[in-house]
């Protein structure tokens, strides 16, 4: 396990959502600036900075289950310890009438539940 507080030196990758912004201007109002490289919606392009190198990835476990990536040991995912948010998180899913029971639906549902 590391703290945001190691990470503090390296480049930084995120995935652009408000969340994540709001995170990084609470963290950045205690520890200081942090040394993000680059904010993207594109996930495979998180990844491939990742694996080659060139910054670490502020990301959901969620986002890196049965990915390749992990798998081949490209990048290795690292938890973060002491890590909290101060605010609330929510969640939610639209699904179709026609196909309400889809295996990605289901295992979204239950690791929400987790």
């Amino acid at each position: 396990m590391v703290t945001l507080q190691d990470l503090a030196d390296y480049p930084i990758v995120l995935y652009m959502s408000q969340f994540l912004e709001n995170f990084i201007q609470s963290y950045e109002e205690v520890y200081g600036e942090m040394n993000v490289l680059f904010h993207t919606s594109n996930t495979e392009v998180i990844k491939k900075t990742v694996a080659e190198g060139l910054a670490i990835g502020l990301v959901s476990n969620y986002s890196l289950i049965d990915d390749p990536f992990v798998e081949t040991g490209r990048i290795v995912p690292l938890a973060l310890n002491n890590f909290t948010f101060d605010s609330d998180l929510y969640y939610g899913c639209i699904i179709s009438k026609k196909d309400a029971q889809h295996g990605m639906v289901k295992k979204f549902l239950e690791y929400i539940k987790s």
